[in-house]
C-alpha cells in the first residue's frame, strides 16, 4: 500500500488521456442512440449516461485505444510496475492454490525493448478468445494499451523528438484530428450516408400523403409548399436527389434512395451534400470544459481547412 499512494502521490501527475487511434471499426457508435432513449438491459432501464459510457467502453475496448498519465517521477513509476510485476507472477503462481484460477485465465510477460524500459502485457482468456493489455513508462508517460503498435508510435514519435501540444487548458479535452483518419473514415462516411437514407426516405410518406389529397402527380413547388403547411418541414434529400410520385400517386420514389421497398444509398454522403463539404473542409475540432465557481465553462473551436 506504501507504494501505491507512493505512486499516486508521486509519480504520476493529475492528468488522464483517453485515446482513440486510427484503424478500421468493428463495432460502430451513434451518438444519438447513446443520448436518446432508454433501453432495457439485465432487468435495469439505462439512462442517457450509462448508454454513452458503455458505448465508449466498447469503442475503446474493440479499437485500438491507449490511455496515457503523466509521469512526475519516474523511478517511482518503474519501482511501481516492477512490484506489480511481482505481486502478477505471485498470483499466477503453484505456490497458491486457492488463486490456481487466474493461471487458467491470465498470462503475464515482458516484451523487452531496446533503449527503453520493458513493455508488459498482460493477457486474459475467456471461452477461447484472448483479450491483451500492455502498458509501459515511455519517456515522462505511463501508458495503457490494447494494441501493440500503439506503443511503437509513441516511442517512435518521442525518439523524434516530437512533443504533445500543450495550449489547451482545462479540465477534460475532447480533440479530433481528422488528418488521421485513414483507417476510420470509410466507416464514418458509411454510418453518415445511412443516416441521409433514413431521414431521405422519412420525406417519402410526408409527400405522398400530401400529394393523394390533390391527386397531384409531380413534386412540384405547389406540393412542397403543402407539406410545409401540414408538417412544418420542406422535404429535402440530404445528398441532392430528386423526388418523384407514381403515376397513381400513391408511392414516393427518391432517384438516390430509392423508397421504403426499394432503398439503396452510396457508400459516403455526396460531395457536394452540406455534410460532405463539411467534412472535406474539417481541419480539426476541440472541445474545452472547465469548471469555475459560477458553473461549467464549455469552448468548442472547429478548425477549417484554407
Amino acid at each position: 500500500m506504501n507504494k501505491v499512494r507512493r505512486f499516486v502521490r508521486d509519480g504520476i501527475g493529475d492528468q488522464v488521456g483517453l485515446h482513440m487511434h486510427d484503424a478500421s471499426k468493428l463495432f460502430d457508435y451513434e451518438i444519438r442512440g447513446a443520448l436518446g432513449g432508454s433501453p432495457q438491459m439485465f432487468g435495469a432501464r439505462l439512462g442517457p449516461a450509462e448508454i454513452f459510457g458503455l458505448g465508449l467502453l466498447v469503442q475503446f475496448v474493440t479499437g485500438p485505444s491507449s490511455i496515457s498519465i503523466p509521469v512526475k517521477d519516474a523511478k517511482v513509476v518503474d519501482e511501481f510496475l516492477d512490484e506489480l510485476d511481482r505481486l502478477l507472477i505471485k498470483t499466477r503462481s503453484k505456490d497458491n492454490p486457492e488463486l490456481g484460477w487466474l493461471r487458467e485465465i491470465s498470462e503475464f510477460y515482458k516484451v523487452p525493448v531496446e533503449n527503453g524500459p520493458s513493455t508488459r502485457c498482460l493477457a486474459i482468456k475467456a471461452f477461447g478468445l484472448v483479450y491483451r493489455v500492455y502498458w509501459a513508462r515511455i519517456g515522462s508517460g505511463l501508458y495503457i494499451v490494447n494494441r501493440p503498435f500503439v506503443l511503437e508510435d509513441i516511442r517512435a514519435a518521442q525518439s523524434g523528438g516530437k512533443k504533445p501540444e500543450g495550449k489547451d487548458i482545462g479540465h477534460a479535452l475532447v480533440r479530433i484530428r481528422p488528418e488521421n483518419w485513414n483507417e476510420v473514415l470509410p466507416g464514418y462516411n458509411l454510418g453518415w450516408a445511412e443516416k441521409h437514407r433514413s431521414g431521405c426516405l422519412d420525406n417519402l410518406s410526408l409527400l405522398a400523403n400530401t400529394a393523394r389529397g390533390w391527386n397531384d402527380t409531380t413534386v412540384d413547388a405547389a406540393l412542397l409548399e403543402r407539406v410545409v403547411r401540414f408538417y412544418g418541414v420542406r422535404p429535402r434529400c440530404p445528398d441532392g436527389g430528386t423526388y418523384t410520385l407514381s403515376a397513381d400517386g400513391k408511392r414516393c420514389t427518391c432517384t438516390i434512395h430509392g423508397n421504403e421497398l426499394d432503398p439503396r444509398q452510396p457508400v459516403a454522403p455526396s460531395p457536394d451534400s452540406p455534410t460532405g463539404k463539411f467534412i472535406k473542409g474539417l481541419a480539426g475540432l476541440r472541445a474545452t470544459l472547465t469548471f469555475h465557481e459560477e458553473g461549467l465553462r464549455a469552448v468548442v473551436v472547429i478548425e477549417r481547412k484554407e
